[in-house]
This record gives structure tokens, C-alpha cells and sequence, in this order.
């Protein structure tokens, strides 16, 4: 077996030599596809138990069989199906921003315009500008900040831009307004369609009720016996509590209170109304126990005084409502100095409460020299009573703070008391009378120790705490300028920063917001005031001077004021069009006087004409109720011709309506300051009652010879031309 073996080996032939493998890579041959695994078959299918395909809308199966072809997704199939077509719209949305910045210019405004004209990227064609490779280095890349500023609504310096981007609680990107749709009615003129179409004129006033926005719907109920306006009702639910903001004032018995002939029912809806509206920034004592004492006659947290201060100024906007509330002003006025000579040698709390209100109702009236006496006294009092001004090594403090009662209204009088003084000393450009402010946690605050223990009413909230932090900056710019006078622009822009910190900060229910403006919209124009006044002082200054904090070192006090007053104009524009308290609340009116100002000293602007007129229709509304006003009104008519700015013709109508309408008093005793660019450097020519003096002795406010500036015309025609041309040049910045 062996030796067999062997020889067969010798006779077999050798194996040919295999030549060395190629260097190229063999292709493999391509794998039989599979069958796709159908992950969801329709409900016909998986009744036949039958292989399905998928297909949408309708699978090959159901087609050949003519039935109804059906899916019942999974929740993953739809989140994944979801996922794809996000993923769809992110990638179409990524090309139009990319043809938007980098197609040349009138290819890119063409293509914004029918995307603002069918609101819908999806039915526009994107195609490439410009024909690339990978490596096409000659491809145009914007920086981020330029495609930051292509996607934003236009912004006309980088100051302004920067804050847009960065501060939008502050400086929210604002869409230009549609001349089409603005509400020309609150300029007092015919609406824009009648000058478009040609149609004969409309009313010149809108009706009351298209000024009432949804909210303050529900403060109007059915028309009360004392007039045909509607009578103030809170809520909208029926019974005897939803009349009031609050159950317990169901149960006041006013004569208890007062020896002026009102009902029960007169005095608990003037003083929700007082509640509603002015809480927020007029908060001078603790609401809560205020309620508590006054439902049961208890005098710890309330008085006559108290009552009858509240009153005072609470009928002045409820005239709105009860054109006979009115007169009732002087005679809880009258009441109310009366008992503080009786109880003014005595501090308590209710006093300063007292003296705060006292301050504002004769202010509202006309007569603010001698609201300025219970400013004094206010600032005293509270000041005895260690509210404020407390020094470092204190004397023991008058009040038990060892009380929650007491420590929780001590807290909300030092704040209301402090946000008087500031309130008065922004208005009258003076020194604050505070010089350090409340120890005191501000009421509402999470964030600060000793929280007082009754929490503020959903009504005041959140926008009493930022008015009170609103008011603790302002009163560091207020205190270097008044009483130190010391205008330092780092120090300007320390505060600045601060403000906008305030502004970020801001609580979701007090951001700005266009949808509910109600109580939002004066906390932000009086934002943007503190602004106005922190940099005017550095406005004149040739050559202006850098903000290291603002823009890269780029910006100036100009831009930042621009910035303000663009916003200030959105601001006031959506308060008056949506806000029935427009038309009787002066917490706002600060924004109109601050806007008019900057018009009379930019008058050949293109939108002067719009918002001077926009701010003395809205003016002419509160003189009305409030004859201090109607002194403002007269002021910035003796103001325009100081500056010799030539009205156009419907602003002098205008002021001849208000002539005809407004409350007056035979002397305005104010030193309200009118002229803001001058009232600092010559306080008594810049006064209301300097102004009116002159407004007495001046003669026609208009000059047929002079030539009215192009943002002034005068007819109301020329006007929807002036708007358009600032549209058009809108569109192509």
C-alpha cells in the first residue's frame, strides 16, 4: 500500500504557478436585495393576513382588490413621520434664510415680498443664486451678526440691534406698522379707506366702544341711573361679590368713614376701581388688611383719614364711569385736610398712607403747590417712623416689626411712601427727598429676606414688586443728578446696565406683551423714561461720546435715546388703541410728554405729524376728568411756538376742542415742568405755569406765511402720504 502510494505521486502532474494578485480590489457582487420589511400593513391586509405593501395612499393589494385601504399608525411610526417632516421644513427654511442674505439685493426683496404676501416658505421657489462647487471659495458666508440683523425687523443703528437681540424685555423687535391698518381714528381724522376709495368722510371719533379692548369689557356693566355712561362692575361672574375686585367690600358701611353723602355700593366701586387700576403703582398701603379693618370698622390698618384720602383720588378717574363722582373729589379732599390737622401730630402708618394720597388728588386737580406740603410730610413721617433714611446706627424703631401684621403694612407704606417721592421727584425733575431707600423686603419679592407674610393680590402683584425695583434704580440716577450734581457718563452706563438686568429679570406676568398690555404697557413707558432721562444730558454733546458697555464700543447716548423713543412710540400707540384706562388712568401720560418733546425738537421727521397728533388726542381724552391737563396741553402749545415749530392746521383745531372741552381752573399754581430739555438748567421757564402764562399772552398759534415742515402736513389727505412714503422708505432699509 506503501510503495502504490508513492508511485502515484511521481506520475501526477505538477500544479501550475499562480501569478501574484492584482493590486486593484476585487468588486464584490452586489448583495440580492431583500424584501423591505413592511413595519405597518394596512387594516384589510392584516385581516387577510396577506402580505402588504405599504404603499400610501392606497397598498397594491387594496388596489387590486377595489377595497378601502386604511392605516392605523403607531405612535412611534407618527412621531418618526412628524420627525421627518420637522426635519423637511428646518432644512427648506435653512435655504430660504441662506437665499435671503446672499442673493443679490432686489432678488432678495422680491423674494421677502411674496413670502410676506403668502406667509408660507414653502410655496416659494428656492433655487441656488449662484452656481458653486465644494471648494467655490468665492461663496458669500454672512457673519452671524449680519444674519442675525437680516432676520430681525430693521433696526437703524448696531446699538439699537444689539439690544433688540440681546434685551427683547426691553427692546422687542418691532414689525413696522401697516398704513393700511392703523387706527386713524385715534388721531381724531377720517380712516385711511376714505382717502384710498374716495368715500365721503366718516365720523371723526371712533365710538366709545371700539376703544374697549376685551379686558375692560368686563369692567363695563349696564348704564347706571346717574348717567349714560356704564357703571363700573369687576368680574363676570353674577351675585353680589363679582360687582367688587374684592368680597369684603360687600360688607363696608361707608358712613362709617365719611360724613359725604355717598351709598355703600358708590364707594365699594370707586375703590375697586382705585385697586384695579392704580395699586400697582400707587400701592400706599397693604391691601389685605386695609379690606380686613375697613368690612369691620377696626382702625389699626385703616382710618376716616385713610378712607376719605382713598376716596379723593379714586373719584377723579371714576368720573370716567359716574361723571357725578367728579365733584365728590373736593368734598373728600375737604374732608380729608380736615382730619389730618386733627391726627397729622400722631404717626401711624394710616397717616402716611393718607399723605401720599392727599399729595396725588391735588395734583390732579391743578393744585400741586400744595400737594407738594404733603410730600413734605409725607417724607417726614415716614422718615420718624425709620421707613426710610434709617441711619446706620439707628434708634430703636418706633414700630413692633416683631409683629407680621405690622412688619408686612410697615413694609408696604415705606415702598409706596418711596415710590412717591420717586414718582414726584421724576416728574418735577427735583431732589428726591428719600436719600436711602427702604430697609424694608419689597412686598412680593421671593427673593428677599423677611418676606412678609400676606402675599399681594393677583391685581397688584408682580407689577408692584418691578415698579418698586424700577424705582430703586432710578432713584441712584435721580440722587446723582439732583442732589449730587454729578452727570458722569460711566455712571450713566452702570445704571443703564443695571435697568436692562431689571428688564431681563422681569417676571413672565410683566414682560412686554402686545396681547395684554393692560397693565403691562406703563411699567415699560416709564422704563423707557428713566432712559430718556439718564442720557439726554450727553444728547448735545459734539462729538458724542462712546458707550464701552453698548454695541463694542460703538454705540453713543444718541443711539440708546433713539432706541427708547422708537419703542416709547410702539408703546404708546398700542396703550391708546387697546386700553379703555387710556382714557382716564394718568399713569401713562409721562410717555406722551416725553414723546412730544422729542418731537417739537425733531419736528422735520416724516412720523411727527402721526404722534404728535396720536399724544394730544390721547391728551384731550384725560382733560376731560383732570384739569392739570389741560394746563399740560396749553403748555406744549406755548412750548411749540417757543421753539417755533409751525403746527399744521388739525393740531390747532385740536386745540381749540380742548379749549371747548377740558376741565379748567382759573390758575394753574403747578410747577409741572413741560420743556424736559431745558428744565433742568432754567426749572422755572420750562414750568406748566410759566408756559401758560405765555400760552395767555401769545396770539395765533400758527403762521399762514411760514412753511410747514414735510413731516407736518397739514391736511389730513397729505398725511396717508407722508405715512406711505415713510412705508416705502421702511421697506428698502
Amino acid at each position: 500500500m506503501e510503495n502504490t502510494h508513492n508511485d502515484s505521486d511521481k506520475n501526477r502532474q505538477p500544479l501550475r504557478r499562480l501569478l501574484p494578485a492584482s493590486g486593484r480590489a476585487r468588486q464584490a457582487a452586489p448583495p440580492i436585495p431583500k424584501r423591505a420589511r413592511v413595519s405597518n400593513a394596512c387594516s384589510a391586509c392584516r385581516t387577510r393576513k396577506t402580505k402588504c405593501s405599504a404603499e400610501r395612499p392606497k397598498c397594491s393589494k387594496c388596489i387590486f382588490h377595489n377595497t378601502a385601504c386604511e392605516y392605523a399608525d403607531t405612535e412611534r411610526q407618527m412621531l418618526h413621520e412628524r420627525y421627518d417632516s420637522l426635519r423637511s421644513e428646518q432644512t427648506a427654511y435653512a435655504e430660504l434664510l441662506n437665499k435671503l442674505v446672499t442673493l443679490p439685493e432686489d432678488e432678495s426683496f422680491e423674494m421677502l415680498r411674496r413670502l410676506r404676501e403668502t406667509n408660507d416658505a414653502g410655496h416659494l421657489p428656492i433655487r441656488a443664486p449662484y452656481p458653486h462647487t465644494d471648494n467655490d471659495a468665492s461663496r458669500r458666508y454672512p457673519s452671524p451678526n449680519q444674519t442675525n440683523r437680516n432676520i430681525l425687523p430693521p433696526t437703524s443703528t448696531s446699538a439699537e440691534f444689539q439690544l433688540v437681540a440681546i434685551h427683547p424685555n426691553a427692546y422687542p423687535a418691532l414689525i413696522p406698522l401697516d398704513v393700511a391698518s392703523i387706527d386713524l381714528g385715534l388721531l381724531g381724522i377720517s380712516p385711511f379707506t376714505t382717502f384710498l376709495h374716495g368715500k365721503p368722510d366718516s365720523p371723526l371719533r371712533r365710538s366709545e366702544q371700539d376703544f374697549i379692548s376685551e379686558h375692560d369689557q368686563q369692567l363695563l356693566s349696564t348704564p347706571s341711573s346717574a348717567g349714560n355712561r356704564g357703571d363700573l362692575a369687576i368680574g363676570t361672574q353674577s351675585g353680589p361679590s363679582s360687582q367688587y375686585i374684592d368680597a369684603r367690600l360687600n360688607h363696608i358701611r361707608i358712613r362709617r368713614w365719611t360724613d359725604v353723602a355717598i351709598t355703600d355700593d358708590f364707594a365699594a366701586r370707586a375703590i375697586s376701581l382705585y385697586l384695579k387700576e392704580y395699586s400697582p403703582w400707587f400701592g400706599y398701603f397693604n391691601i389685605d388688611l386695609f379690606l380686613e379693618d375697613l368690612a369691620c370698622g377696626e382702625t389699626r390698618f385703616c382710618s376716616r383719614l385713610l378712607v376719605n384720602a382713598v376716596l379723593s383720588w379714586a373719584c377723579v378717574p371714576y368720573a370716567y364711569y359716574e361723571p357725578a363722582a367728579y365733584s365728590l373729589a373736593s368734598s373728600f379732599l375737604h374732608e380729608a385736610s380736615q382730619l389730618y390737622d386733627t391726627v397729622k401730630d400722631v404717626d401711624c402708618l394710616p397717616t402716611v398712607a393718607a399723605t401720599s394720597l392727599i399729595c396725588m388728588a391735588l395734583i390732579s386737580l391743578g393744585k400741586d403747590k400744595i400737594g407738594m406740603k404733603f410730600l413734605t410730610e409725607n417724607a417726614s413721617m415716614a422718615e420718624r417712623l425709620h421707613l426710610y433714611n434709617v441711619p446706620t446706627d439707628p434708634p430703636p424703631s418706633p414700630l413692633n416689626l416683631q409683629d407680621d401684621d405690622l412688619k408686612t403694612a410697615a413694609a408696604t407704606v415705606a415702598w409706596g411712601s418711596f415710590n412717591l417721592q420717586m414718582l414726584m421727584s421724576m416728574s418735577y425733575r427735583i431732589e428726591p427727598l428719600v436719600k436711602l431707600p427702604p430697609s424694608l423686603p419689597i412686598p412680593g419679592d421671593l427673593s428677599a429676606e423677611g418676606l412678609c407674610s400676606r402675599p399681594l393680590p393677583p391685581y397688584q402683584g408682580q407689577a408692584y414688586t418691578s415698579v418698586c425695583k424700577l424705582w430703586s434704580i432710578a432713584f441712584e440716577m435721580n440722587y446723582q443728578y439732583f442732589y449730587g450734581r454729578v452727570v458722569s457718563l460711566a455712571a450713566a452706563e452702570r445704571i443703564f446696565q443695571k435697568l436692562l438686568a431689571w428688564a431681563d429679570d422681569l417676571q413672565e406676568g410683566v414682560r412686554r406683551n402686545e396681547q395684554n398690555p393692560h397693565g403691562v404697557t406703563p411699567l415699560h413707558i416709564w422704563f423707557h423714561t428713566v432712559v430718556l432721562d439718564l442720557f439726554r444730558p450727553f444728547a448735545d454733546l459734539k462729538p458724542q461720546p462712546k458707550l464701552i458697555t453698548v454695541a463694542g464700543n460703538k454705540a453713543t447716548p444718541t443711539d440708546v435715546i433713539e432706541a427708547s423713543i422708537t419703542q416709547l412710540k410702539r408703546l404708546v400707540y398700542v396703550y391708546r388703541a387697546t386700553c379703555l384706562s387710556a382714557n382716564y388712568s394718568v399713569i401713562w401720560q409721562s410717555g406722551m410728554l416725553y414723546l412730544i418733546n422729542y418731537i417739537l425738537h425733531h419736528h422735520t421727521n416724516k412720523e411727527a405729524h402721526f404722534y404728535f397728533l396720536l399724544c394730544m388726542r390721547g391728551y384731550q381724552n384725560l382733560t376731560r376728568i383732570y384739569p392739570f391737563i389741560t394746563g399740560i396741553v396749553q403748555g406744549i402749545a406755548a412750548l411749540a411756538v417757543r421753539l417755533g415749530t409751525i403746527l399744521p392746521d388739525n393740531a390747532l383745531m385740536l386745540f381749540e376742542e380742548i379749549k371747548s372741552e377740558g376741565r379748567f381752573v382759573h390758575e394753574y399754581m403747578t410747577t409741572y415742568p413741560i420743556d424736559l430739555y431745558h428744565s433742568t438748567e432754567d426749572s422755572d421757564t420750562a414750568s406748566l405755569e410759566h408756559l401758560i402764562h405765555e400760552f395767555r399772552t401769545m396770539g395765533n398759534l400758527g403762521s399762514e406765511e411760514s412753511e410747514v415742515p414735510e413731516g407736518w402736513r397739514g391736511d389730513s389727505a397729505s398725511l396717508f402720504t407722508t405715512l406711505l412714503t415713510q412705508e416705502d422708505e421702511a421697506a428698502i432699509t
